[in-house]
């Protein structure tokens, strides 16, 4: 069970990490107070905008896909930043709502039940909590971080 929780709270790292930097845009003029993607799927590019109401907006015209699912993740772990360590404010909230979201949304069937436990988690961190200690959450991390080592070949959890 340890080794479940280290591994949910490494992946739950990973993904907050990014989620909550809004990590820089293409060269291109944003408010410090904006939050702009630093993933892409089908519906948004990398360096979008994001509306701090509309932070689903996005989610609802995406289908579940293991290829867009697999090149969030990858883009994720490539952000390397952690609302964890201290990032945090109104631009963090909404990036990390918005990734999970649309992250949720392209997860392929397989593992959306465990998104849709993680991901509120995730959300929780942002808005300033902490991230659950819950057996449901641990299990949710480590079968995340399973699923995208074996169908995505990347290690969450290093």
């Amino acid at each position: 069970m340890r080794g479940r929780w280290a591994a949910g709270v490494a992946l739950a790292g990973v993904l907050a990490t990014a989620a909550c930097s809004g990590a820089s845009a293409p060269a291109k003029h944003v408010s410090p107070t904006s939050a702009t993607r630093w993933w892409s799927n089908s519906a948004v590019g990398v360096g979008s905008t994001l509306a701090p109401g509309a932070t689903d907006a996005a989610a609802t015209r995406l289908h579940p896909s293991r290829t867009q699912y697999c090149t969030m993740l990858r883009q994720t772990v490539a952000a390397g930043r952690s609302v964890l360590t201290g990032a945090s404010g109104r631009a963090a909230t909404t990036a990390t709502t918005a990734f999970v979201a649309e992250v949720q949304a392209v997860a392929p069937t397989a593992i959306a039940p465990s998104w849709r436990t993680l991901g509120p988690a995730l959300v929780t961190v942002a808005h300033g909590g902490t991230l659950s200690s819950s057996a449901a959450v641990q299990q949710a991390g480590a079968a995340i971080a399973a699923d995208a080592k074996s169908a995505c070949h990347l290690d969450l959890a290093s």
